[in-house]
């Protein structure tokens, strides 16, 4: 940045700012060192964004810049403005960097100059309230600060307190007492939102100095003066109220970690915090306290310290955290990178992307953790964002085991799943979504020759928190039943109301569910390698394998591990009744981070055969007149049980196996998936098991092998009843 008089045309400083590091400096030089009406030349130079910040931005626009506001990463941007100018006016280049492009094109400006460039408006700068001995308001004594007993030679007594919100400020607000005074107060020295701060001379024991600063709202350049003016050996006593850390930049964070703070660097939005620090401190206070609000913005417990301060503070070799807590491959991304929300917030990008902690036992060492995790994105990489944060937040999860597969034509996927320590694996570029799918399965066991098994997750999920938890307890059992072909973390017929037992899984044999599920080796180099075409060469969501799992079933829970977005097409439309059937009725997901499984070892073939047989021989039929209008054509009237814990059963006419015309209806009317186009969800051998309203229910048809159960004197729904009109 090169800074030129008005008025003699010549250059009165040359500044250079690292805003790749840092941009308080240069907004402090733009907000207060260049006189009214000079004006500046500037030239970027490699990144110049990463953290170019909105105030950074707002004070260029001050000099007549409108094109910052559109700058991104690597951009290359020149402009010509003058102090006052209003936005648009300056003269100015950015030119943005293409994909394929490691750095922009040369942005340049030459010729000659008019001044003034424009008309001009005078800047005027908010002053935070800062008072000396002179000026400061008297405050509200209080003997001894409220300490009980007097304090010692060479200390003396002070209080501090931090708010207990925003509301009801004067009662709850912030305050300093020093030496029997509250010198900051509501209604004294301006006390309020951001950093409220006095000096002490420990010589005299007196306040020579208190300032307000409000680094919600503004940048913390008078925060820096103010700072950086305290003179050695002076005292300083800093509280915050409501939120602090929003504008507060890190040089302002270094001054404050030389007063002899190791807790500023840490501190986040709404966070209490209070320190007693001394200018020439050897090392870090022990005066320091640090509060943390919500994970969602809720207010943090107030802090209330009462103490006797020495009037030269003992410093300690302790070594702060690094250097502000900065997410680098977050910050990063985010600032190539648009559409990601409260991911890329000024308030959560330092966050850390770290694994869940293990803290179960069940899971130490499970071989479920072993098991590779393959994710396949669509072009929601929102979504995408959201189902990495729910895979890292699985207890368990090792995130070298979780490949994050992406078309070679969108390395965006690859560069979001750096930021998680996930590994992007590129594949060639495929003109469909399943394409794409079968590629990164076939992918899997590349890279995994050795695994038995790969966790798939499709696009547009979010994963319950027991969704790991729920694989580890059913895994064995697929490891030891051959007849398993994996497990399904999705449930088609999940829907409210038929979905009510977290605890409960069952076999089917008729479909594959998809989305998100366990698959074994073995069944996928039997019945899907190479044959795709016949299998699986639509979405799994539109059925897999219509002939059946070719002798094999699957194990889904009745309540699912899994949550899908919304499905919509590119222009916005749903893309068919079966997807409006599948995602637009309300759902039920398990929202619980540990439940067990019911007995899961009951789920090999023989024993879950052993398991219905109990069922239906304790079973009792449904008599419910509503029920039979429903089934007769008035589709408002349900079956409503009035009790829990029960089995119901229908026993229903079928011509054949597959004949599906009456269990169509059936599905109606208990809310399950139907539609006149697709066979009903979830078969088992012919059978129906859900759960409804914490009861379990039964739809045996008379093409089924249970139909040889159904005692002689209970009558079965006969497919005449369809013709009945009520």
């Amino acid at each position: 940045m090169v800074i030129v008089d008005d008025v003699t045309k010549k250059v009165t400083e040359i500044k250079h700012f690292d805003t790749y590091l840092d941009d308080a400096s240069m907004v402090r030089y733009l907000k207060l060192v260049i006189p009214d009406n000079h004006i500046i030349l500037v030239a970027s130079s490699d990144e110049m964004t990463y953290n170019l910040h909105e105030d950074a931005k707002g004070w260029l626009m001050k000099y007549g810049s409108q094109a910052i506001t559109g700058a991104k990463f690597r951009d290359n941007f020149v402009m010509i403005g003058q102090r006052g100018l209003t936005p648009g006016a300056a003269v100015e280049q950015l030119i943005h960097r293409n994909v394929e492009e490691e750095f922009a094109q040369v942005a340049e400006i030459k010729g000659c100059l008019s001044v003034p460039m424009g008309p001009l408006t005078r800047i005027e700068i908010s002053k935070p309230q800062i008072g000396d001995k002179s000026s400061m308001e008297p405050g509200w004594e209080l003997p001894n600060c409220g300490l009980e007993h007097p304090c010692g030679p060479n200390t003396f007594p002070v209080h501090i307190f931090t708010a207990k919100g925003r509301n009801n400020i004067r009662n709850k607000g912030p305050k300093i007492c020093v030496n029997g005074q509250y010198v900051l107060s509501a209604g004294v020295n301006d006390a309020g939102r951001g950093f409220n701060i006095a000096i002490v001379d420990p010589i005299e024991i007196e306040v020579v100095r208190v300032g307000h600063f409000d680094t919600y709202a503004e940048d913390s350049s008078h925060l820096e003066i103010f700072l950086e003016m305290i003179k050695e050996g002076e005292i300083v006593l800093a509280v915050t109220h409501d939120d602090a850390s929003r504008k507060l930049s890190d040089h302002a964070k270094h001054l404050f970690n030389e007063l002899g703070s190791s807790q500023i660097q840490n501190i986040r939005f709404r966070d209490n915090w209070y320190f007693v620090g001394q200018k020439g401190i050897n090392g870090f206070g022990d005066r320091e306290l640090l509060e943390n609000a919500g994970q969602h913005g809720e207010w943090p417990k107030p802090l209330d310290k009462k103490m006797c301060i020495p009037t030269r503070i003992q410093g300690y070799r302790i070594k702060p955290d690094p250097l502000v807590n900065r997410n680098m491959k977050r910050r990063e991304f985010c600032s190539k990178f648009d559409g990601y929300g409260d991911f890329c917030d000024v308030n959560r990008v330092d966050e850390p992307l770290r694994p869940a902690p293990l803290t179960d036992r069940v899971l130490q060492g499970h071989a479920i953790s072993a098991v590779p995790i393959v994710v396949i994105p669509g072009m929601n990489y929102n979504g995408l964002r959201m189902l990495l944060e729910t895979v890292l937040m699985q207890p368990g999860v090792d995130p070298k085991m979780v490949l994050v597969t992406y078309d070679e034509k969108f390395y965006e996927c690859a560069e979001l799943a750096k930021v998680f320590d996930f590994i992007p694996i590129k594949l060639n570029s495929s003109g469909s979504y399943i394409a794409q799918m079968h590629q990164a399965i076939e992918a899997a066991w590349k890279i995994f020759p050795n695994k038995e098994s790969v966790i798939i997750l499709e696009e547009d999920l979010v994963l319950s928190p027991d969704f790991l938890y729920f694989l580890a307890q059913t895994y064995q059992v697929v490891r030891q039943d051959k007849s398993l072909l994996g497990i399904s973390a999705w449930n088609d017929n999940g829907y409210e109301e038929v979905s009510t037992n977290s605890t409960l899984v069952y076999r089917i044999s008729s479909s594959f569910p998809g989305f998100a599920f366990l698959l074994q080796r073995a069944f996928f180099e039997n019945h899907m390698k190479n044959n795709q075409h016949w299998c699986c060469w639509r979405r799994s969501w539109q059925g897999w394998f219509p002939g059946g799992l070719n002798g094999s079933e699957i194990l889904i829970p009745d309540v699912s591990r899994v949550f899908h977005l919304p499905y919509v097409t590119a222009r916005g439309q749903m893309h068919s009744t079966l997807s409006k059937e599948l995602f637009n009725r309300k759902r039920v997901t398990s929202r619980e981070q540990k439940v067990q499984i019911a007995h899961p070892f009951s789920l090999t073939r023989e024993k879950y055969e052993d398991e219905l047989f109990r069922l239906i021989r304790s079973s009792q039929p449904i008599k419910d007149a509503n029920f039979l209008q429903c089934i007769m054509g008035n589709l408002d009237q349900r079956f409503q049980p009035a009790e829990k814990g029960k089995v119901y059963i229908v026993y229903y006419e079928q011509d054949e196996v597959n004949d599906f015309i009456l269990l169509r209806r059936l599905c109606q009317c208990f809310g399950l998936f139907s539609l006149d186009d697709y066979p009903p969800r979830n078969l088992h051998r012919g059978l129906v098991r859900f759960n409804y309203f914490f009861n379990e229910v039964l739809l045996v048809g008379s093409g089924t092998e249970y139909y040889v159960y159904k005692p002689p004197s209970i009558q079965s729904l006969s497919k005449d009843i369809l013709r009945t009109v009520r």
